[in-house]
């Protein structure tokens, strides 16, 4: 088991070692048990996504086919539909073709190229960058160098424990 911050909500007493080593003894014990509730709970899950799977499928299918009908009809009678509009409404929904705008590379070129062709020709805007502070390099900055850019280090004591179940043996859980 990972260790692990108690929560301090809930108190369960524990006067010595031999207390603390029982408490221990228990919690790898309920972490036993709640892994079995766990997998049994996976395993249910698991059935029934399987179980929603196949039952869907064929529902899957065949709104696959009328969207593919509903496709080809319209391909078919494009201009006559879609002349003065984009869409026709029908008694039960809509049909219609919606015009958009995608950048693609040119043939025989790759994204990759073009992010080299922005950088080189000095486009940043078309150059998407996400920033965040990168707290595991403050980490080790000197304090004057964290006052600069008004950060600071703030030690704390964190306690953890750690249960080992390999220790316990079916007679002792």
């Amino acid at each position: 088991m990972a260790r692990k911050k108690p929560s301090t909500n809930n108190l369960f007493p524990v006067r010595d070692l031999n207390e603390a080593n029982e408490a221990l003894r228990e919690m790898a014990s309920l972490k036993r048990d709640l892994d079995a509730v766990n997998a049994d709970m996976n395993a249910s899950i698991d059935k029934a996504k399987l179980d929603a799977e196949v039952e869907a499928a064929p529902i899957q299918t065949r709104m696959k086919a009328i969207e593919n009908g509903l496709l080809a009809y319209a391909e078919i009678n494009k201009d006559a539909l879609f002349k003065k509009k984009r869409s026709v409404d029908l008694d039960f929904g809509r049909i219609g073709y919606r015009r958009s705008k995608e950048v693609k590379a040119q043939p025989k070129k790759t994204l990759a190229s073009i992010l080299e062709k922005l950088k080189s020709l000095g486009f940043k805007e078309g150059i998407r960058v996400k920033e965040s502070v990168n707290k595991d390099v403050l980490r080790d900055w000197p304090e004057e160098r964290l006052a600069m850019v008004d950060a600071r280090i703030v030690e704390k004591d964190t306690f953890w424990l750690e249960p080992d179940e390999t220790k316990l043996t079916d007679k002792a859980a």
